[in-house]
């Protein structure tokens, strides 16, 4: 299938190329080629998800460039639209009975781990930084030590519905990833603005901004997620 989109033209341009400057096209190709990743790891017993991140990579920029950079930023409207279905997904999973029994566990779980993982990325960089006479230790170390608390929801979810699980783990790691997501939101406006200031006048930015910004659209989303 591959040789044949490479078959070069009278133009010298491939078949591929000339499809893929097609949106319909392309989306079409990366959902066919992710439904078939998905299939050949079930034969193995893996959940799907990890089929379609294989064949994400593998035709992705970074090994074989089928989808390139260019290609990918048109699927930003796409991409924006799956990240709000999966965490609607979610929410639907999180029923208020489960929560008055697990919902200690998963805010010690979620603030232990995002705060611990926050210290230990930022430590690590910082001394890391400082040792080798790097640029702006602190900065970096807070700011990516804000982003490694994410988490990607997505895989979670995928795996939950892949093979229907359900008890006590299931109950747990849905609002956990949730939860997860709101506080690693939270850190990384906090450690952005810290760290931001820190690069002096030139720098700088309105703290207070950065921090109620995050908290406003997270309490919007709330607001609208318990209307529908």
């Amino acid at each position: 299938m591959l040789n044949l989109l490479s078959t070069t033209t009278s133009e010298n341009m491939t078949l591929f190329e000339m499809l893929s400057d097609n949106i319909i096209f392309s989306i079409a190709a990366l959902i066919l080629l992710g439904i078939l990743g998905g299939k050949l790891v079930e034969i193995i017993k893996f959940p799907k998800v990890t089929g379609y991140i294989l064949i994400g990579i593998l035709i992705g920029p970074g090994v074989f460039g089928v989808l390139t950079h260019e290609m990918l930023d048109h699927f930003i409207i796409i991409r924006q639209m799956a990240i709000g279905f999966i965490g609607y997904t979610i929410g639907l999973e999180l029923k208020l009975k489960k929560l008055m029994k697990t919902g200690k566990q998963v805010t010690i779980i979620t603030l232990s781990q995002a705060f611990l993982t926050t210290f230990l990325v930022s430590s690590a960089i910082i001394v890391y930084l400082s040792v080798t006479d790097g640029d702006y230790a602190w900065t970096y170390g807070l700011i990516l030590g804000a982003i490694a608390t994410a988490t990607a929801p997505g895989p979670i979810v995928a795996v939950v519905k892949n093979f229907r699980t359900k008890g006590p783990v299931t109950d747990i790691l849905l609002p956990l990833v949730a939860l997860d997501d709101a506080i690693g939101i939270m850190i990384f406006a906090v450690m952005l603005s810290l760290g931001v200031s820190l690069l002096g006048p030139s720098g700088g930015t309105n703290v207070l901004h950065m921090i109620l910004e995050p908290v406003f659209e997270i309490g919007i989303s709330f607001v609208m997620g318990g209307i529908l």
